[in-house]
């Protein structure tokens, strides 16, 4: 089972509501669930598969969560990336991680393309917001460009979700490798 099946959930028992508000502009949960389907779509035309890796380094947006769950849905798995990191932190975490595709912020993006710069293999990367850099893909561009949403991508138990990287104080950061039960387990436990 995938972990996105929380978000279908949440639309089949609650209904329609209100569920973040963002800079004067309000949100329901179901076109948020919608968004992500269609980003998840989008991902899948960038040649995004199950298994895939897919870095988040963003501030606190709506597209953290969008990008989370349009990750899961694909049953690619997410790497969140805090946007405090240094340039040799980002390059460990991509080549390590092995990520396809990076989406980051403007303000983020040059350490995003400095490190990029680094790789041998670097991901593709998608800016949300304004303006969107040379050879940087736009997330509302890609979002804007599909209109179905991908269904959810079946997953076992013991897939792989998420990668999370240790803050390596003791040396180079480490991924903890959590499961779609893993993360099952935490949404249903904290709901």
């Amino acid at each position: 089972m995938n972990v996105a099946i929380l978000g279908e959930r949440n639309v089949e028992k609650f209904g329609e509501y209100e569920s973040l508000v963002f800079e004067g502009r309000s949100y329901t949960n179901v076109e948020l669930h919608g968004m992500a389907g269609r980003f998840a779509t989008a991902l899948a035309g960038l040649g995004v598969e199950p298994g895939d890796r897919v870095g988040v380094m963003m501030p606190n947006m709506p597209e953290v969560g969008l990008s989370y769950n349009a990750v899961s849905r694909l049953g690619a798995i997410n790497i969140p990336m805090i946007f405090l990191l240094a340039v040799p932190e980002i390059v460990h975490i991509l080549h390590d991680s092995e990520a396809k595709v990076i989406i980051t912020s403007p303000e983020f993006h040059p350490n995003v393309a400095q490190a990029c710069a680094q790789l041998e293999k670097p991901p593709i990367v998608i800016v949300a917001g304004d303006p969107t850099p040379d050879g940087a893909l736009s997330f509302h561009s890609l979002l804007d460009q599909v209109s179905d949403l991908l269904p959810i991508t079946d997953r076992a138990d013991d897939d792989l979700a998420l990668i999370s990287y240790t803050s390596g104080t003791t040396g180079r950061p480490k991924g903890v490798m959590l499961t779609h039960a893993n993360m099952l387990f935490q949404g249903q436990n904290t709901a």
